[in-house]
């Protein structure tokens, strides 16, 4: 019989931990009213639909520039707050892009929230803020949005942190990520996005985040780390005081994925994903392995891109896959923004025309294109 210590969930294993139950619900949402002009195609083969001839037709939403960045509006604010590991209360910021609604003639334009990476120590929002104009020019409403950070990684790093305080960093970004989309979600109006148009965009950390916006909820973290929710808030409920429902559509991701279970991906909550990793990223591994380039794995292990793609692979999902051959855990020197904007922008527009595919890179040698 293994003792308390020995229990494993994905290489998480808080000394105190009982026993493991998984539970994990889809996102308790529904999805808000498509663009007016919108026709949805069906795809009664596969289970999902996400066509969408509106959005596919024309220049807009690809590769290149429609609008110039004189022509956005560029909105500064706050989301919500929350106390931080150290309980300091604090303010946590975004900023918005989107073309100039006295511009545009779409009025309710795709929308696209922006998660910056660190470690969940350090990074800042204004790091995305080119990257999110850069969206916002293609002609999406765009937003960068700042998270708590900050966790206990000991003063000799990988020998005295433990992964129940980097857990809670986790949890604490993503109750922040929820709380900002049901900030935008209840500004839609205002704002002009289409709120059955919702993208997440992960780096790093980022990506963390964008993950676990998708396919953890309560229960999920409650047997990890049991009783979170009394001593830090709800994962839903904390930050701001919003209520609204959110459906994610699709996420994107760029230098690290790291999923906390392979379990987490279901039929249930899969979505398409777009991943751009290294091969020999020691920080958030490509298949399994310990986090934070930390071989002792004191801070939890991690599964990565190459583990998740064949989930979704096996599910049916459509998802472009890019593995930078010898590159460590940032792959900007290979895909810097100017290549990956046109890549997810493309994955997007694809899902569009109902063109489903699974499509994998080695660099930038193709070597898989499916069609589902």
């Amino acid at each position: 019989m293994n003792s308390i210590n020995s229990i494993q969930f994905d290489g998480w294993s808080p000394r105190w931990l009982l026993g493991i139950t998984v539970l994990l619900t889809a996102l308790a949402c529904k999805k808000s009213e498509n663009n007016k002009d919108t026709v949805v195609v069906p795809a009664p083969s596969l289970p999902y639909n996400y066509a969408n001839p509106y959005l596919a037709a024309g220049n807009r939403f690809d590769s290149n520039a429609v609008f110039t960045t004189t022509q956005l509006d560029t909105i500064n604010g706050t989301y919500g707050s929350n106390k931080t590991n150290l309980n300091a209360t604090q303010a946590l910021q975004f900023s918005f892009y989107a073309p100039k609604k006295t511009l545009d003639t779409m009025q309710k334009r795709p929308f696209i929230m922006l998660i910056h990476g660190g470690g969940f120590i350090s990074g800042n929002y204004t790091s995305l803020q080119a990257v999110a104009r850069s969206f916002a020019v293609r002609g999406y409403a765009a937003a960068a949005i700042e998270y708590r950070q900050g966790w206990n990684s000991g003063t000799v790093p990988c020998v005295q942190g433990d992964s129940v305080e980097v857990l809670k960093a986790v949890y604490r970004a993503t109750q922040d990520a929820r709380a900002a989309m049901r900030y935008f979600v209840a500004n839609a109006t205002t704002l002009g996005i289409d709120t059955a148009q919702l993208f997440l965009f992960g780096s790093s950390a980022g990506s963390v985040t964008s993950t676990a916006v998708l396919y953890y909820e309560q229960p999920f973290f409650e047997t990890i780390i049991p009783n979170l929710q009394a001593t830090l808030g709800g994962l839903n409920t904390a930050t701001n005081t919003l209520t609204n429902p959110f459906r994610i559509q699709a996420e994107i991701t760029t230098s690290g994925y790291g999923l906390l279970s392979r379990n987490a991906i279901t039929a249930t909550n899969c979505k398409p994903v777009l991943y751009m990793q290294g091969s020999v990223d020691a920080t958030l591994p490509p298949t399994y392995g310990p986090a934070f380039q930390c071989p002792l794995g004191t801070y939890g292990k991690t599964w990565g891109s190459l583990t998740a793609k064949e989930i979704v692979k096996d599910l049916q999902y459509p998802y472009e896959h890019y593995l930078d051959i010898g590159a460590d855990h940032d792959v900007s020197t290979d895909y810097p923004s100017t290549f990956y904007m046109k890549r997810m922008t493309s994955f997007i527009k694809r899902l569009w025309k109902a063109d489903y595919r699974q499509i994998e890179y080695s660099t930038f040698s193709q070597t898989q294109n499916v069609k589902l």
